[in-house]
């Protein structure tokens, strides 16, 4: 289970509010400072295989706009991959000034770390590693205009192929070793 669970409001500049969640899996917040954004159709709560595997870690993970907790306005013009982005700055700001920190990693599944690369080409922020798993890698353009059939075909957490993965406990099991793999690599 989370340790904490905490709204970040952006409301008075031009957000929504994003539920997010917490694992503390380090003594006195002393280990690695993870950001997790999830596919679409999930929320934070997907990240919980992994993040309570971690140890050594701080993993907030947030449930994007119209996902889980999080506010969810009305009209798809709410619902661009621009708009998504900027929110991506907005969270990563706040949990950078949280934590006294900037993240060690982002960890993003599918349409999450599109939008997170688009803001990012356009704006600087401070990040010290993406980690990317299955991405649409999709340009602007593509992204808006392909959006519906994207959030159709997104794949979702569990699976694997046909058949899927054989538990929840084996589809944490492989995104731990993904993590640790990559977080092994920066330090």
């Amino acid at each position: 289970r989370p340790s904490q669970e905490l709204f970040l409001d952006f409301r008075a500049v031009g957000g929504l509010r994003h539920r997010t969640l917490t694992w503390e899996q380090s003594p006195a917040g002393r280990g690695k400072l993870i950001l997790c954004l999830h596919a679409a159709s999930l929320c934070a709560g997907s990240w919980a295989p992994v993040a309570s595997r971690l140890k050594d870690t701080t993993v907030v993970a947030c449930d994007l706009r119209g996902h889980g907790d999080s506010d969810a306005p009305e009209g798809s013009a709410s619902y661009s991959w621009q708009i998504f982005g900027e929110d991506f700055l907005r969270i990563l700001k706040e949990v950078s000034e949280r934590y006294g920190q900037v993240p060690d990693a982002c960890v993003t599944h599918s349409f999450a770390g599109d939008t997170a690369l688009m803001a990012l080409a356009d704006n600087t922020a401070a990040i010290r590693q993406m980690i990317l798993l299955d991405p649409v890698l999709a340009d602007a353009e593509g992204a808006s205009t392909g959006a519906a059939r994207l959030a159709k075909g997104t794949r979702r957490l569990g699976e694997k192929e046909a058949e899927g993965f054989a538990s929840a406990e084996a589809v944490g099991e492989g995104l731990q070793k993904v993590l640790k793999a990559q977080l092994a690599k920066e330090a």
